[in-house]
C-alpha cells in the first residue's frame, strides 16, 4: 500500500516538474540556451553585371517583329473598344427609348387619320406632284398654308424628318437619344422650312412675282410632303434595325430625296422656261442662294 502511494506521489511530482518546466521529459533539468548569431558579410554583385534574369524576362516579353508587351497591350485595348461597341450596338437594337415607339406610332395614327378626314387632299398631294395640271389648280386656290390638311401634314413632316435625324445622330452617341433634344429639333425644323417659306413670299412681293411664287411654294410643299411619306417607311426601318445598317438608310433616304426633288424641280424649271420666259440664270441663281445653301446650313448645324 505504501509502494503504491509513493508511486502515485512520484507521478504527480513528475506530472507538475514537467507542466512548469523544471524537467524535460527525460527527466533532466530543463536548460533554455541562446546560440549566438554569427555576423555575415553580404557580397552584392557589381552594377555592370548583366542581370540574367531580367534579360530571360525581356526575352519572352519581346514578341517577333518588334511587338513589345505594351504594343500588344494597346492592340488589346483597341480590340475591346471595338467588342464594346459592337455589343452596345447589338443591346440597343431592341432597346430604343419606349417614347420613340410612342412617337412613331403617332405619326403613322397622324396620317392614317389625314387619309381618313382629308381624302381629297389626300389625293391631290400624290397627283399634283406629277400632274401640272392638278398642280396648277392647287396653286391657284393657294390654299396650302391655311388648309388643316397641310398643316397636319407639315406637323408629321416636321416630326418624322426631326426622329429620323436624332436616330441617326444616336448612332454615335445614344445619349443624344432624349425626348428633350427630338422636340426641340423637331421646332427647330418647322421654324426653319417656315421661314424659308415666309422668305419667298417677301421676295415674291419686292420683285412682283407672286403668282410664280405661289406655283413654285405649292412645288416645294409637294415635295416635303412626298418626301415625308418615303420617309416614314425609313424611319420605321429605322426604328427597328440595328445601327449597322443606318449608313446605308442613310445613303437611300438621301437618294430619293434628290431624286425626287430633282424630277420635281426640273419639270418647273422647264415650264418657267417655256411659258413664262424666266431667265435660267436667275433661276439657278435662286437655287442656290434659297434651296442648297439652306440645306447645306441646316447640314452643318445639325452635323449629320
Amino acid at each position: 500500500m505504501k509502494s503504491y502511494f509513493r508511486t502515485l506521489i512520484s507521478i504527480c511530482y513528475l506530472a507538475i516538474s514537467i507542466a512548469f518546466g523544471s524537467f524535460n521529459v527525460y527527466g533532466q533539468p530543463a536548460t533554455a540556451e541562446m546560440a549566438a548569431v554569427d555576423s555575415f558579410n553580404y557580397v552584392f554583385p557589381p552594377s555592370t553585371r548583366p542581370n540574367q534574369l531580367a534579360d530571360s524576362l525581356k526575352s519572352k516579353l519581346i514578341m517577333q517583329g518588334g511587338s513589345s508587351v505594351q504594343e500588344l497591350m494597346q492592340i488589346n485595348e483597341e480590340i475591346k473598344e471595338v467588342l464594346d461597341i459592337n455589343s452596345e450596338h447589338s443591346f440597343k437594337k431592341t432597346n430604343r427609348p419606349g417614347w420613340v415607339l410612342v412617337v412613331t406610332f403617332m405619326i403613322f395614327l397622324a396620317l392614317g387619320l389625314v387619309r381618313y378626314f382629308f381624302p381629297s387632299d389626300f389625293h391631290n398631294i400624290f397627283k399634283a406632284f406629277y400632274d401640272e395640271r392638278a398642280l396648277t389648280q392647287i396653286s391657284r386656290e393657294d390654299n396650302v398654308a391655311t388648309s388643316w390638311s397641310y398643316i397636319f401634314l407639315y406637323i408629321v413632316f416636321s416630326l418624322s424628318l426631326a426622329l429620323l435625324i436624332l436616330l441617326y445622330q444616336s448612332k454615335s452617341s445614344h445619349y443624344l437619344l432624349t425626348l428633350e433634344n427630338f422636340l426641340g429639333l423637331s421646332l427647330f425644323i418647322g421654324v426653319f422650312f417656315v421661314f424659308k417659306i415666309l422668305t419667298l413670299r417677301v421676295l415674291g412681293f419686292i420683285f412682283k412675282i407672286l403668282r410664280l411664287v405661289r406655283e413654285y411654294i405649292t412645288v416645294l410643299y409637294l415635295i416635303y410632303f412626298n418626301t415625308m411619306f418615303f420617309g416614314t417607311i425609313l424611319l420605321l426601318l429605322a426604328v427597328f434595325f440595328p445601327y449597322q445598317f443606318y449608313n446605308q438608310l442613310f445613303i437611300l433616304g438621301v437618294i430619293i430625296v434628290v431624286l425626287l426633288a430633282a424630277y420635281r424641280i426640273i419639270r418647273t424649271a422647264l415650264h418657267l422656261l417655256n411659258q413664262v420666259g424666266f431667265s435660267i440664270f436667275y433661276f439657278i441663281l435662286y437655287l442656290c442662294t434659297l434651296e442648297i445653301a439652306p440645306v447645306l446650313l441646316l447640314i452643318k448645324v445639325l452635323r449629320v
